[in-house]
């Protein structure tokens, strides 16, 4: 999904600005596919492009209420550098990627259980071991990676 969204967004890009279009497909024809975490990353990328006035075109997906699904950047070397921290779309993560992502996620509930316990309306957490933790993380991973 997130290929065709892109190209959503590159077409787009290539009506709103031709010329930019017909220079980069007679000089470079080169195609960069990054991703964000979400919605809200992308629009704070936008914010940064437009800050620095670097052009580029916004494809809103009309079948999940017009959310902002993709963004095609002209091909400038501040875009680049604006860009240069984000990951190629689509690129598999490795397993200390994922293992940093979901520790991460859980942030400083590191250590409590992932599954509530069942005491009624006043649900707790309970507090688990280290290496109990880590192996749910690892269960998460290995579920991830089938």
């Amino acid at each position: 999904m997130q290929s065709v969204q892109s190209g959503h967004a590159l077409a787009k890009f290539c009506i709103e600005n031709s010329e930019i279009a017909n220079s980069w497909h007679k000089n470079s024809q080169y195609l960069v596919y990054l991703s964000v975490e979400d919605e809200n990353s992308l629009r704070r990328l936008m914010i940064k492009l437009e800050s620095r006035g670097i052009m580029f075109s916004v494809f809103e997906e009309p079948d999940l209420d017009n959310q902002i699904t993709a963004i095609a950047i002209e091909p400038t070397k501040e875009a680049r550098k604006v860009c240069s921290n984000l990951p190629l779309a689509l690129r598999k993560k490795s397993e200390k990627e994922l293992k940093n992502d979901i520790m991460g996620a859980f942030g400083d509930y590191q250590y409590t259980r992932l599954i509530r316990n069942d005491n009624g309306p006043d649900e707790e957490y309970s507090v688990i071991e280290k290496e109990d933790y880590e192996k749910c993380v690892d269960e998460i991973i290995e579920i991830i990676n089938e």
